[in-house]
């Protein structure tokens, strides 16, 4: 697949149900019925193995809260959050700790101590600075795509 066909990291990420749209590029809203599973799965391995891998996680898991969060707090759903998202992607040193402007993850520490849901800004703001990580993330994916179909390419005509 050229890179030209490649579909917007819009569209790849709504494969996994994410729907905020932060890309206005021309290729965002070109009509795609479905990204290739290829794509999808060559984007998880490149996320791997640069080490970036929790931003795509961290949109997944919270995608299920964003409704959640509108709604009155209760126990359970703080229990939740805290061991999928809090001590996944907040907590310093977790596994897959996101990194986050220190005010935002300021805001999570708070709302932890307190045992409250942290407040819908506050993960709409960490899920756009995910998104932003997956930005330059996708534009050296698709760089890389580019390269190895360039040196496909010239070995082809040799």
């Amino acid at each position: 697949m050229s890179v030209k066909n490649m579909p917007s990291l819009n569209q790849v990420l709504s494969e996994f149900g994410i729907s905020e749209s932060y890309d206005t590029s021309e290729r965002s809203r070109i009509e795609y019925k479905g990204v290739d599973k290829f794509v999808i799965d060559s984007f998880q391995k490149f996320l791997i193995m640069k080490h970036c891998q929790e931003n795509l996680a961290f949109l997944i898991v919270t995608n299920g809260f964003l409704k959640g969060l509108e709604k009155k707090s209760n126990a359970i759903i703080v229990n939740n959050w805290n061991s999928e998202v809090y001590f996944n992607f907040i907590k310093e040193d977790s596994k897959y700790e996101l990194y986050l402007p220190w005010a935002l993850k300021e805001s999570f520490e708070k709302s932890f101590a307190l045992h409250e849901l942290p407040s819908i800004q506050s993960v709409r703001q960490a899920r756009r600075h995910a998104i932003n990580a997956l930005q330059e993330a996708y534009r050296q994916f698709l760089q890389m795509t580019h390269n190895t179909n360039k040196k496909r390419g010239s070995n082809i005509k040799e």
